[in-house]
């Protein structure tokens, strides 16, 4: 018979013995009975029928009026107070049409100061389409509602990157790199010119 306890519930994990799954599961269902035969076929055969869809955490999904551009190499920067609390699982972007970048890198840092501080986590996007929203996975970002947080974006081959953002009016703040050839975000960010050109036109969503 299975040994019951009160222990957390795993899913492709042994806590006791430190055993764990090597790659993705899909697919789970959690009964609060056993099922019979005939259940268990059925459900073999039987895709999950739908997920829950991500929720926006923080940024905007609406098109900023201003077309903007960076060049490769260098990172841009732009505030935002998260909505909700949650982890961000992904960054969805707008890539303006004519954009010639073809490695779009994406992500999230803390705030100190007014200013972007350690990074939190990036995403990498090859061939981003231009004149869309492109979805960029991150890994499971955690952010606070009431936060601020800033998104960075960088082209990180030879292409000019073009993006939406609201411009001055806003009045929103938003930074370059200091560094101008970078090949990915870095850990620290290192502050170049200062800027209030927010919002970007990205949101990152996720899970409560």
């Amino acid at each position: 018979a299975l040994t019951t306890s009160t222990g957390a519930l795993r899913i492709g994990g042994n806590q006791a013995y430190g055993e764990f799954f090597q790659g993705r599961i899909d697919e789970i269902r959690v009964y609060n009975r056993a099922l019979t035969s005939a259940e268990i076929s059925a459900d073999k055969n039987a895709s999950v029928a739908s997920s829950s869809a991500p929720i926006s955490l923080i940024g905007t999904n609406s098109l900023g009026p201003i077309s903007d551009s960076l060049r490769a190499g260098q990172a841009y920067a732009f505030q935002n107070t998260a909505a909700k609390t949650g982890k961000v699982t992904r960054l969805s972007m707008y890539v303006e049409a004519g954009s010639a970048a073809t490695k779009l890198v994406v992500g999230l840092y803390s705030n100190l100061n007014g200013h972007p501080y350690q990074l939190l986590g990036q995403g990498t996007l090859t061939n981003p389409t231009t004149g869309q929203w492109n979805n960029v996975a991150l890994p499971a970002i955690s952010v606070t509602a009431g936060t601020r947080y800033w998104i960075a974006i960088l082209s990180a081959n030879t292409g000019t990157l073009w993006f939406r953002d609201a411009a001055a009016a806003t009045a929103q703040p938003s930074e370059t790199s200091s560094q101008t050839t970078l090949t990915t975000l870095p850990s620290t960010w290192s502050t170049g010119k200062v800027y209030n050109a927010g919002p970007l036109s990205a949101f990152g969503a996720g899970y409560p």
